[in-house]
């Protein structure tokens, strides 16, 4: 009957709807725990004078004192930084108007 079948229909979506929460959940904790990997993989701290930060121990230097800095160390301070925002931006399906180089 048409009860019978509003009711089965009913109980299939509220099943579907038990399981899209939980995905979501699930898919939540996964983010979390990505994006904390991301944290051990590139650590980025402030350094000791309180201004310059690091990543992987690299110094990442203010744009005004880029002519200070040896290009080999911070090329590849820089490369770790936009390999960091690229996972971070797959991770969070989140597109990037410009892809960093």
């Amino acid at each position: 009957s048409m009860e019978d079948a509003t009711a089965r229909h009913s109980q299939a979506m509220s099943s579907e709807r038990k399981m899209l929460r939980e995905l979501r959940r699930e898919l939540k904790t996964r983010l979390h725990y990505l994006t904390a990997s991301l944290h051990s993989t590139y650590p980025i701290f402030t350094a000791a004078d309180g201004i310059t930060r690091t990543i992987c121990g690299l110094a990442l230097p203010a744009p005004t004192a880029l002519g200070h800095s040896d290009d080999e160390m911070l090329s590849t301070a820089l490369g770790h930084t936009c390999h960091m925002v690229q996972l971070m931006a797959k991770y969070s399906c989140v597109c990037l108007r410009y892809q960093p180089i």
